[in-house]
């Protein structure tokens, strides 16, 4: 390997993982799914969902959100109510 593949694989090394948080928030809207996090003012449409949700899930109901940060794509893990 050169120098530029020597330095690139270091700085590979040395990036953190990716960056997941989870939110608790409230369904506001179905089609399309719409999720509002505890302490936001705004919800987030088109958030993705497991298909064991889809089925079950209603507006108001509160919801367990994965928040991806490094795509920043939200996912709505599991029913909490």
């Amino acid at each position: 390997m050169g120098w530029v593949e020597d330095i690139m694989e270091q700085l590979i090394q040395q990036m953190p993982k990716p960056p997941v948080r989870l939110l608790e928030g409230t369904v506001t809207g179905l089609s399309p799914l719409q999720v509002k996090p505890d302490g936001s003012s705004e919800s987030i449409k088109g958030a993705r969902w497991n298909a064991d949700i889809v089925k079950k899930v209603k507006e108001g109901e509160r919801v367990l959100i994965q928040h991806d940060r490094t795509i920043n794509r939200y996912y709505v893990v599991v029913r909490l109510s």
